[in-house]
């Protein structure tokens, strides 16, 4: 953003320049984005990525499914084409998974998402484990989920399960 005042200080050329820029990014706001599918297969099929490959392709393949769309939906998101291998560390860490590479497989559960059945009827989708408090609504009243916890530390931190 910039003011008025610093506006009417630049000199013409100057003030040419800006509004160029200013133009250019309008234009990129504007255009539509779109993954390019032909790198990111190159990257993803490449032989430098053959044993993440293999690694991430044992997975259960409803989970991979699930990650692959969360994969599409952030490089929407970002407007940019994300090589997997390089975005699915973030993703992990994200759900209290870091250096996934180093674990020798995610098949522990077969997906990310539990659902819950409310014993009045409903259900509700989660990440589960959840890694903070989940707030659920249920016939107008709201109810507060917390993950499971050992118990406070010496530093007062709890420590989830």
């Amino acid at each position: 953003l910039r003011t008025e005042s610093a506006y009417s200080a630049l000199s013409n050329s100057n003030k040419d320049i800006l509004e160029k820029i200013d133009k250019a990014l309008e234009d990129i706001a504007k255009s539509e984005f779109h993954i390019k599918w032909p790198l990111l297969k190159i990257d993803y099929y490449s032989e430098k990525h053959s044993a993440l490959r293999q690694w991430f392709e044992v997975i259960d393949f409803e989970l991979r499914e699930q990650i692959k769309k969360e994969w599409i939906a952030d490089m929407k998101r970002l407007r940019v084409s994300l090589p997997f291998f390089l975005w699915f560390p973030t993703f992990t860490s994200k759900y209290g998974l870091p250096d996934v590479y180093s674990q020798p497989s995610l098949n522990v559960q077969t997906t990310l998402f539990k659902v819950w059945h409310f014993t009045k009827g409903g259900s509700v989708s989660a990440i589960h484990p959840p890694v903070s408090d989940l707030k659920l609504q249920q016939d107008g009243v709201s109810y507060l989920a917390t993950p499971f916890r050992q118990g406070r530390t010496g530093d007062g931190t709890a420590t989830y399960y």
